[in-house]
């Protein structure tokens, strides 16, 4: 339900005194005006509130509803009046009970009262709404009126159901993760919420973990302090991902437990939160420490057991581990073994030599175990002999050779003694062949080894002979440059390498020939087989050393990226160099102590100094003595807060010995400190600062100039107008005086003549107090449309003298502009005359006004454009329009002018913040425009403010007197004094008017606005005081010239108090209130 607002209260009646019928007329319909626009106002409120309103008379059953309580209904707009019967056949059957209930409840009940329901509108659709309301007294007295008002809040319900399900499912989820889920305060630290599996962790219930300090979780001991984890906590909510390690202790069963800790800032129903993610790592860090503890063990055993254990690279055999047994054996330290290798160690015959060694190593890795008897050459130089085995192990998840070796130098010996004499012959060809089998196997071996190396490389290997013919490739070529092996053979470089780098392989091939001893490196490019060329490096030398007849070797790779990277490192520091070098700024760099460590080339254009000569200064030996303090303050700036930019100007000597004047931008070049040094950026301002200066006075030459003129045209005028007073004066005598008809005419002559001069007098000087600044202007909110049909009732009687249809174009009646009303009627006036006398014979003048077309981001304006139906003004000649004296032509006419009006009024708008401009021109006519500044109603703003003008108790009746010729200011007077029903308001659209009224009704209070259309302010307020009648009445100024200089002029001549527009209402109630006998401040 819902019920219209109480009609506003009556306008407050004048006193008893009789009044005419036609005034009584006019003040019934101006309350009638009143009354629409209030109904009018409600209606607005209710569509931009979305609530209807209605009343219902209980005892008859009859209610009236609002336009938007029918529109929320869906109801036509025509038929306001409604039975209950009605509304209840709009109730949803399931709620019609209940609103009955509720209804013949709240009979004879005062309290206020809120139901929701729902309705089903006529083309049913159901709607929520929910209606507050209240039961109030009838005429009788009696409570049988109920009151309220509807919303509909069908969307909002909606819109709450969808976000409690989403915050169900969120919830859901939150609470079904097997990780703890923490959300903290940034701030503070304080869990605002966490999960199932959190809560579970701690052994503690959500509310516990709230109340909780940030140390209750944060409890591992150094260095897992609530400090460490305050500092990761901090970091994640700048914006830093954070994650780490944590170890803690559970506040409630004492257990440790390790956590993996991911932070994240997030933004939880708009404000800042810091996400913990926590996973639980116990059986990880377990594991760990278990296996530590395993290595360390193995680590004893390693070191401690008696036979010799040596611990082999798979591939290349090199010693990776060596323990003390070993190291007795042979007599070498672990660092000794890492740096020999087993060739440091073998001897030099078969089958003890290293080639041997890696025989058995090889086997060893291809999964068979080894066993036997070996030589080493001892570090004293003599051999040791030992038992040896060998087999593949997997060490830290990689496959190893692990060796083992026992002493066996005693046994042996005494084996070779028994055996010397008889088995020399036999030991003899058993080594021999024993040499021969290890020879073959090791180089098979080494075969083998080589062609996995050759077939699985990211690079590939190349052999070409003399002439430079591919004679092998390894397979890999055909990933990098999609040949196979078998399309390569036989290729010349000619074949497959660009041409221009031919020449520059042919001469490393020839090198390699020449010095077979040397390594050769090249770079070329080389074309795939898809046409692409591709950068390729070759490190090459003789298939055998010292052999080129053998063929030469090359590993061949693929740098195309790094070439490609190279070259736009390259291009990206040649386009810095030439910005660095061709800028009409210099750039210098200096180090954290001040020294300059580069200068750009277009220092010495600048500044006469090569850089080489200003490397090493320090800018204080360059800047004037006199600048050097703050060059220095400057410095210290900049190296106090790195990473900032900052602004300093300073002088520096030229080599000539000149100073130049520089503003300067400068940085540390990192944004942690000054230890990378700093960059600044210099620009010579030493022509721009002596124009500024040249310019600085010009301007004061100007303004002496213009108060020449101003004091000048002052004594003109003076000096004019004495003579002109008696010319004037006496041609309006003889004009009174019978005369003969020549004579008639020519004093008529002299008054038109002499009238024309002073009008122009008066132009000349009001165009040079605006041109000074000393015109005062009252800007404040203008009603548009109301100024519009003024201009043209004034300018009427000249378009029928001469002929001309004025047209009123439509003008929005809430259009309101900043201006000085006065002001504005004077422009309009100027341009309607004008267009009325350039006119031609049966033409017409059209005046409206529209809203102008402005960037979204531009505040709102309006513009009121006069067109006519004229000859149209030259388009060249546009412009000069606006030049005082300027007429084009017209003064060759019999049409009058000064020249001065068009110009005067661009100076006017411009005054007032507006702009005149000639829109356009042709034959058919000119349109001209005037732009201003949108302003807002100020009843309207008023009503947006929320300030109502309701009755707040008993008020001693009182008179009060406002002198305002605008009538929304003085509608927005009449509505703030509705709240003061026993104050009577006398409007006054002049001066001189609100000087006589003040007169005949002596009011209690006199507003009073400064600019009135026939008499100033002041000159209202001088006569008040000067009136027996009217001097102890107080006037309270209301104005928007807020200046301290006017408060206090015109309290000088007698104003008692001072109210700015806008208005506040409070204040200007309080300050009325003052000075009405018997009456308090407003509340």
């Amino acid at each position: 339900m819902a019920v219209p607002a109480a009609p506003a209260p009556p306008l407050a009646p004048f006193d008893a005194a009789p009044a005419d019928p036609a005034a009584l007329q006019a003040e019934l319909r101006e309350a009638r005006r009143a009354l629409r626009e209030r109904e009018a106002q409600v209606a607005r409120l209710e569509r931009l509130a979305g609530m209807g309103s209605w009343e219902m008379d209980t005892e008859t059953g009859r209610i009236v509803w609002s336009p938007e309580q029918l529109r929320i209904h869906g109801l036509p707009p025509d038929q306001p009046e409604r039975t209950e019967a009605d509304f209840l056949a709009l109730v949803h059957p399931d709620d019609r009970a209940r609103i009955v209930d509720v209804m013949a409840r709240l009979v004879g009940q005062g309290e206020p009262f809120h139901v929701a329901y729902r309705i089903v509108r006529p083309d049913g659709a159901v709607r929520h709404l929910e209606a507050p309301g209240q039961m109030v007294p009838g005429p009788d007295g009696r409570l049988t009126r109920m009151i309220g008002c509807s919303c509909d809040v069908t969307e909002r319900m909606a819109a709450d159901a969808a976000l409690r399900a989403s915050e169900e499912s969120y919830r859901a989820i939150f609470d079904a993760s097997n990780d703890a889920i923490y959300v903290h305060d940034p701030d503070t630290g304080a869990v605002l919420d966490a999960n199932r599996r959190a809560c579970e962790a701690a052994g503690v219930p959500l509310d516990v973990l709230r109340r909780a300090t940030f140390a209750f979780i944060a409890n591992g001991g150094a260095p897992y302090t609530p400090e460490r984890a305050a500092e990761y906590l901090r970091r994640a909510a700048a914006g830093e991902a954070v994650r780490f390690e944590w170890r803690t202790v559970n506040p409630v069963l004492g257990g440790e437990a390790w956590m993996e800790v991911s932070l994240q800032r997030v933004v939880l129903r708009g404000e800042p939160r810091v996400l913990a993610l926590v996973r639980d790592i116990g059986e990880r860090k377990a594991a760990e420490q278990a296996l530590a503890r395993s290595e360390a063990s193995y680590r004893t055993i390693f070191e401690h057991v008696s036979n010799a254990i040596w611990l082999h690279d798979l591939d290349t055999g090199q010693f990776l581990a060596v323990n003390q047994a070993a190291c007795e054996f042979n007599g070498y330290s672990v660092e000794e073994h890492q740096a020999i290798g087993i060739a440091g160690t073998a001897v030099d015959r078969a089958p003890y030599r290293a080639e041997d060694a890696f025989a058995y190593v090889a086997r060893a890795a291809a999964g068979e175990p080894q066993r036997f008897e070996w030589k080493a050459r001892h570090k004293l130089g003599h051999e040791v002999d030992a038992e040896v085995r060998l087999r593949r192990v997997t060490v830290d998840g990689v496959d190893r050779i692990l060796a083992t070796g026992t002493d066996i130098g005693e046994r042996k010996r005494a084996e070779a003694a028994l055996r010397e004499a008889n088995e020399q012959l036999e030991r003899r060809v058993a080594e021999r062949t024993a040499e021969l089998a290890a020879s073959h196997a090791a180089l098979a071996e080494r075969e083998e080894r080589f062609r996995r190396l050759v077939e699985h490389a990211s690079d590939y290997a190349m052999i070409v002979d003399g002439t430079g013919a591919i004679t092998y490739v390894a397979p890999s070529v055909e990933r990098l440059l999609g040949y196979t092996p078998a399309e390569m053979l036989g290729m010349q470089p000619e074949a497959v390498v660009d041409p221009e780098d031919v020449p520059a392989v042919r001469a490393a091939i020839g090198r390699l020939l020449a010095r077979p001893h040397e390594t050769t490196t090249v770079q070329y490019r080389m074309r795939h087989k898809d046409g692409r060329w591709r950068w390729i490096e070759n490190v090459a030398n003789t298939l055998v050393p010292g052999d080129p007849a053998s063929g030469l070797v090359a590993n061949c790779r693929d740098i195309t990226e790094r070439v490609e990277a190279e070259r736009a490192l390259r291009e990206k520091d040649d386009v810095f160099r030439r910005i660095i070098e061709n800028t009409s700024d210099f750039v210098m760099m200096i180090d954290a102590t001040a020294a300059i460590t580069y200068v750009g080339p277009s220092a010495e254009r600048m500044l006469g100094w090569t850089p080489a000569e200003m490397m090493g200064n320090r800018p204080p030996e360059l800047v004037h003595p006199d600048d050097v303090p703050q060059t220095q303050a400057d410095f210290a700036r900049i190296v106090a807060h790195p990473g900032e930019s900052f602004d300093s100007t300073f002088r520096i000597r030229h080599k000539s010995g000149a100073y130049r004047v520089f503003e300067a931008m400068a940085r540390t070049v990192s944004p942690r400190g000054p230890e990378e040094g700093i960059v600044a950026f210099a620009r010579d301002v030493t022509d721009r600062r002596a124009a500024e200066e040249a310019l600085q006075r010009a301007k004061e030459d100007a303004e002496r100039a213009n108060r020449a003129k101003s004091e000048f045209l002052s004594r003109m005028s003076h000096e004019l107008r004495t003579p002109m007073n008696s010319i004037l004066g006496f041609a309006q005598l003889l004009g009174r005086a019978e005369l003969a008809p020549a004579q008639a005419k020519g004093v008529q002559h002299i008054l038109k003549a002499g009238r024309h001069l002073l009008h122009l007098i008066n132009e000349v000087l009001e165009i040079s107090r605006i041109e000074a600044g000393r015109e005062n202007f009252s800007l404040e909110p203008v009603a548009l449309a109301p100024v519009l049909r003024e201009a043209l009732g004034l300018v009427r009687p000249l378009a029928q003298q001469h002929g001309v249809e004025l047209r009123e174009a439509p003008c929005a009646e809430d259009a309101f502009v900043h201006a000085d009303r006065q002001r504005l009627v004077q422009v309009l006036l100027n341009l309607l005359s004008n267009a009325i006398k350039y006119n031609r014979p049966g033409g017409h003048v059209r005046l409206g006004c529209a809203e102008a077309a402005a960037p979204a981001s531009a505040p709102g304006r309006w513009a009121v454009r006069v067109e006519d139906a004229g000859r149209g003004i030259p388009a060249e000649r546009g412009e000069e329009l606006f030049t005082p004296f300027a007429r084009l032509g017209a003064e060759q006419t019999d049409v009058e002018g000064t020249g001065l009006g068009l110009a005067l009024s661009r100076r006017l708008c411009e005054a007032m913040g507006g702009a005149l401009t000639l829109e356009a021109s042709g034959p058919a006519g000119s349109v001209f425009r005037v732009e201003l500044g949108a302003a807002d109603d100020p009843l309207r703003a008023l009503e947006d403010t929320g300030t109502f003008a309701v009755p707040d108790g008993p008020h001693r009746a009182a008179t009060l007197l406002y002198v305002e010729d605008n009538l929304a200011n003085l509608s927005l007077v009449e509505t703030i004094l509705l709240s003061r029903p026993a104050w009577r308001l006398l409007p006054a659209l002049q001066g001189g008017l609100g000087v006589e009224l003040a007169r005949e009704h002596r009011p209690d209070v006199v507003l009073l606005d400064l600019h009135l259309p026939d008499l100033p302010g002041a000159e209202v307020l001088r006569r008040l005081r000067a009136d027996p009648r009217t001097a102890s009445i107080p006037v309270v100024v209301v104005s928007a010239d807020a200046t301290p200089a006017s408060v206090e002029r015109l309290r000088q001549a007698g104003a008692d108090a001072y109210v700015t527009k806008p208005l506040d209402v409070e204040e200007f109630l309080r300050v009325v209130g003052q000075f009405v006998p018997g009456a308090e401040a407003a509340p």
